[in-house]
């Protein structure tokens, strides 16, 4: 066998002790979503490919199988499950997972090809107490693991949408976002002819800044109902979310999202001598025949080969819990019959915290075991 020592661009082998300190930090991130009630769930690293995405490994097959890709993202397969296997489950739910994710390209400030995802969602609900929870339990795992001058970044999507929505041309619009993306004010302003829409994307410019100086910049300008009320709840995300002196937060209402699928509010932490961004995540919804759910998202942190986290407990404990949810699923079965729907799903929901959480079996529980 040949002992060819290189590899493609933008992976690499992680022999250093930073594979110890990511493994750790990882591990670490996972028990604070654990402790705060979030469920741990584990996607394949293969989908089948759909024409969402044009930045991944496509596995080739024959022509009647269908095809394969390598997720370049968690996120979409988060809402697989929610849509599929978690369809009826009481909401608002809690999950949180891990994994290496890969991409046929890297970025500029990104150039790995082959990184670590670890995150959490908040699924069902549109309450702004889901987005301060998700951004406090971001700020509280950097915090955590180390990281120090913390700078976040708050945005939302509708507020250029209401500038490219005017915009038909699509040369031009996409001349216009490449001029925003670059901050390049005086030729994206040229682009427009309108002067309404002109002069509402030059006060987007100037709100950039300090969350504390909103105010003071927002009272002279005409802004429509949605985006008052888009502006209100950034003000109070804001206010809730506690930060330490050296962290600031900062507001820029002209930041372009790569993510095809946020739709509202979204936010970037950065920090001091820190290539790129460190922890990501924003608002999105799924819909699902008549209604829609809503979902906050993402916390990516660290870089490192995982083989799968569980507790040393956790896994010498895992197969018999596994056995005892099959044992439980069928006593479930032969009683349906007597127990109206509304037991059967509450007994069928207890069985996935017993599977996902072995503690909380209780001592009633223990003894049906053991008696069998």
């Amino acid at each position: 066998m040949d002992n060819n020592s290189l590899i493609p661009e933008g992976f690499k082998d992680h022999v250093d002790f930073n594979t110890n300190v990511e493994h750790e930090y990882k591990n670490k991130i996972i028990d604070i979503f654990i402790t705060n009630g979030f469920n741990l769930v584990k996607a394949p690293l293969l989908e089948f490919y759909k024409k969402n995405s044009d930045n991944v490994f496509i596995i080739e097959s024959k022509k009647k199988e269908p095809r394969l890709y390598l997720r370049d993202d968690i996120t979409p397969q988060i809402i697989r499950i929610a849509s599929s296997r978690f369809k009826n489950k009481i909401r608002p739910i809690k999950l949180c997972y891990y994994g290496e994710v890969t991409r046929k390209k890297g970025s500029m400030l990104r150039p790995e090809r082959q990184f670590l995802q670890v995150g959490s969602e908040i699924i069902g609900t549109d309450s702004i107490l889901a987005d301060i929870e998700i951004i406090s339990l971001a700020y509280k795992s950097l915090k955590d693991i180390g990281i120090k001058n913390i700078t976040l970044e708050l945005t939302s999507k509708i507020f250029l949408e209401e500038v490219f929505s005017k915009i038909k041309d699509l040369k031009s619009l996409n001349k216009l976002k490449t001029f925003i993306k670059l901050k390049d004010i005086k030729n994206s302003l040229a682009l427009i002819k309108n002067k309404d829409h002109r002069l509402l994307l030059k006060c987007l410019f100037n709100l950039t800044g300090s969350y504390k100086d909103l105010d003071k910049k927002i009272n002279n300008i005409k802004l429509t109902n949605s985006l008052k009320s888009e502006i209100d709840i950034i003000k109070k995300i804001s206010k809730k979310v506690n930060f330490k002196n050296n962290d600031q937060i900062i507001i820029d209402f002209t930041e372009i999202d790569n993510k095809n699928y946020h739709d509202g509010i979204k936010f970037t932490f950065f920090a001091k001598d820190v290539r790129g961004e460190v922890a990501s995540g924003g608002r999105y919804k799924i819909k699902r025949k008549a209604s829609e759910e809503y979902r906050r998202h993402r916390i990516n942190a660290g870089r490192s080969r995982i083989d799968g986290y569980l507790g040393t407990s956790v896994c010498k404990y895992a197969r018999r819990v596994r056995e005892r949810n099959y044992h439980f699923q069928r006593h479930i079965t032969k009683t349906r019959k007597r127990t109206d729907r509304r037991q059967w799903r509450r007994r069928n929901e207890t069985s996935f915290r017993i599977f996902h959480t072995p503690g909380l079996l209780t001592n009633r529980e223990s003894e049906r075991w053991r008696c069998r």
